[in-house]
C-alpha cells in the first residue's frame, strides 16, 4: 500500500516546500522514486528542485478556486501503486483541505487504498501559536485514521506559550489525533 504524504500548514513561511522536498529526496533515496506534486499557484517552489521530477497542479486561474484539478490530482495518486509527496502551500492550504474534507472527495478518497500522512509544521516564535492552531484545525477535519507528522521549527524561537511546552498547550492536547514529533532544524 502505498503511502500519500501530505504537506499543509495555513501559515507561511514555515518550511513547508523544504519538509517535502526532504521527504521526497528520502523516498528516492530508499529505490522508488514518489510521484511528487506541487500545489503551490504563485511559487511551485517543490518544482524548483532538478532532481526530483514534480508535477504541478493548475488549480487556482483568475482568482478562481478549480475543483476539478484537485480531482485530476486524485485521480493521479488513485492510479499510482508509488508513494506520494503533496507539497501545498499557504494559499493553497485551506482550499485543499476543504476538498478533501467536503463530499466531492469523500468518495473517491474512500476509494483510494493508500494511506495518508499529514505532515505539518509548528514554528516557534511569533507564529507558534498560529501553527499550533494550524495543526489542530487541520486533525480536526481529517478522519480520524489519518496519521499526523509534526515538524517542530525553533528557528524563530521556543516553541511555548506562556511557559507551557507545545505538547501541554490546549491546540495538541484537544486533537485527539495520532501524530508523531520530529524536528526540523535546530537554531
Amino acid at each position: 500500500m502505498a503511502k500519500v504524504h501530505c504537506v499543509m500548514q495555513a501559515k507561511g513561511g514555515t518550511g513547508k516546500s523544504l519538509v517535502a522536498a526532504l521527504l521526497a529526496q528520502f523516498l528516492a533515496r530508499g529505490g522508488a522514486e514518489p510521484l511528487c506534486i506541487d500545489v503551490d499557484p504563485v511559487n511551485a517552489t517543490l518544482s524548483g528542485y532538478r532532481g526530483l521530477a514534480v508535477q504541478t497542479l493548475p488549480w487556482h486561474a483568475s482568482n478562481f478556486f478549480d475543483a476539478r484539478a484537485f480531482d485530476a490530482m486524485l485521480q493521479r495518486i488513485a492510479q499510482t501503486s508509488r508513494n506520494v509527496v503533496v507539497d501545498s502551500s499557504a494559499s493553497a492550504c485551506l482550499p485543499l483541505l476543504h476538498y478533501l474534507a467536503g463530499p466531492r472527495a469523500r468518495d473517491r478518497l474512500a476509494r483510494i487504498c493508500h494511506r495518508w500522512v499529514v505532515h505539518t509544521l509548528v514554528a516557534g516564535g511569533p507564529a507558534f501559536l498560529d501553527t499550533l492552531n494550524g495543526f489542530a484545525q487541520l486533525a480536526a477535519r481529517w478522519p480520524e485514521a489519518t496519521r499526523f507528522v509534526l515538524w517542530l521549527n525553533p528557528y524563530w524561537g521556543a516553541l511555548s506559550h506562556q511557559g507551557q511546552e507545545w505538547k501541554h498547550c490546549p491546540p495538541t492536547r484537544s486533537t485527539g489525533a495520532a501524530y508523531k514529533p520530529c524536528c526540523a532544524c535546530r537554531r
